[in-house]
């Protein structure tokens, strides 16, 4: 039982996260001079903003485009981390092979991008999320 009240807090605690980063996101999305997008958790790297998932957070409620659009030709660096409590949460994927396919996606999704709008954008992936000691290994 104990548990399962840390996990159902956990989550809480990401959905209202996530719940704040959409009211700001639209403040940043188009401002070239974020160019390096983080998380918020404390056990990951930090960029200029850092919402839950990280980039993976744009990926998923927009689409990547408009951010590109105002960074044309321009370089920086999203830090994206598996054992992600937004995956975990919100996008509602429970096994780091489900992280890790999400992680792969959204890097094909740079590339062409990259390529698109003459950026040149890389994705650093880190391991560990807190979200760890609530997913499945598979």
């Amino acid at each position: 039982m104990g548990e399962q009240l840390l996990k159902d807090d956990f989550i809480q605690h990401i959905l209202a996260e996530t719940a704040k980063a959409k009211q700001e996101l639209d403040q940043w999305l188009r401002a070239p001079g974020v160019t390096e997008v983080g998380c918020i958790d404390k056990l990951t790297r930090k960029g200029h903003k850092n919402p839950p998932g990280s980039a993976i957070f744009l990926y998923n409620e927009r689409n990547l485009l408009p951010f590109y659009e105002a960074r044309r030709g321009l370089s920086g660096v999203f830090y994206v981390h598996l054992r992600c409590g937004y995956m975990f949460s919100v996008m509602n994927l429970h096994s780091v092979a489900d992280h890790q396919r999400v992680v792969d996606e959204f890097m094909e999704a740079i590339v062409g991008l990259n390529a698109s709008f003459a950026a040149s954008f890389q994705v650093v992936v880190e391991q560990q999320g807190s979200a760890a000691p609530y997913m499945r290994p598979r």
